[in-house]
């Protein structure tokens, strides 16, 4: 049985940083961080996809499986070992964590480890996404566009005490 759903909301609330030119450079350097980490990654893993469509046994395997009946055991091993050559190019949603998480060092004073892997899985829907034909691009994050740093959790990020006024 599958969980109820019950209603949820988002409470946006506009960050007044007129007044605090140490708070608005510090999420100008957070957003700025995630941006490039997101595009360094999202290069990476649009050229590890190339690779991976320019491979004989990918085609091969990915015509087989589109010939095979899905109830199959064939099926299956196709299934597997397709799984096994994105494994093999980088492209499962650890593989682009743990590149997000190694590049993103560069900005460890601005981003988390936690947040980094956040936004290698939102590279990972992204090209997801692509590959199975639900986009037809992926677009790169622009500095006219804000941009959303994820978080997995709530142990890290951007904390503002408001009554103290620090961060």
């Amino acid at each position: 049985m599958g969980r109820a759903s019950t209603p949820s909301f988002v409470l946006a609330v506009k960050l007044d940083t007129e007044h605090d030119s140490a708070l608005a450079a510090l999420c100008r350097a957070k957003e700025n961080c995630g941006r490039a980490l997101y595009n360094l990654i999202l290069q990476r893993a649009l050229d590890s996809t190339g690779r991976l469509q320019a491979d004989p046994r990918f085609r091969q395997l990915l015509n087989e499986k589109r010939d095979t009946a899905k109830d199959g055991s064939r099926y299956k091993d196709l299934t597997a070992e397709l799984g096994g050559l994105e494994t093999k190019y980088g492209l499962t949603e650890y593989d682009l964590q743990t590149l997000a998480r190694v590049q993103g060092r560069i900005y460890q004073k601005n981003l988390c480890s936690k947040e980094c892997e956040a936004i290698g899985a939102r590279v990972f829907q992204t090209i997801r996404r692509l590959r199975f034909g639900d986009a037809r691009r992926v677009r790169f994050r622009s500095a006219r566009y804000p941009f959303t740093v994820p978080h997995k959790t709530n142990a890290c990020g951007l904390h503002i005490n408001v009554s103290k006024r620090e961060l």
